[in-house]
């Protein structure tokens, strides 16, 4: 059981976090339910001695021994909570490398934006005649300087963001 944990540990591409935790709770779980069964011991007819959680059939003495409360060592539970740190761990690493593979992805969305935005405004002044909106709603057609000075600026954008 436990090599299963520990594959399940170092293969988290297979298994959930979710599935590992719910499988380490049933075995806690487990550890400390089967404490609580009562054993019966009894001998059938035959002289077998027989062992078992229910009582024996009507008219046979039984002997009933009491099991452990079932208290999980301290050593398993250290191990069980070792592994669910580690797999707290596992869980952030995941969550913190997805949430970097996102910034990345919209990191590389902006600069594409940026790119295309470069390239539209590059040819739109190289133009031989180029009308610009005036900040109170009007439009001019600027001249051959002003236009080379925004090719150049343009340029610039196009090559910082078109890699």
């Amino acid at each position: 059981m436990m090599k299963y944990i520990d594959n399940l540990i170092t293969k988290p591409k297979k298994t959930s976090y979710s599935t590992l935790k719910i499988l380490l709770t049933a075995l806690i779980a487990g550890y400390s339910m089967a404490g609580y069964a009562d054993l019966y011991k009894w001998v059938d007819e035959g002289g077998v001695v027989n062992y078992t959680q229910l009582p024996p059939p009507p008219g046979i003495e039984a002997e009933l021994i009491k099991q452990s409360t079932g208290v999980v060592s301290e050593t398993a539970q250290e191990q069980l909570d070792q592994r669910l740190n580690r797999l707290d761990e596992l869980a952030k690493q995941r969550q913190q490398q997805s949430q970097e593979r996102s910034n990345v992805a919209q990191q590389k969305a902006d600069q594409q934006r940026r790119c295309n935005q470069a390239r539209a405004r590059l040819a739109s002044y190289e133009k031989s005649r180029v009308s610009v909106s005036a900040g109170d709603g009007t439009s001019r057609i600027i001249g051959e300087e002003e236009r080379l000075v925004e090719i150049e600026r343009s340029n610039t954008q196009v090559r910082e963001n078109c890699n």
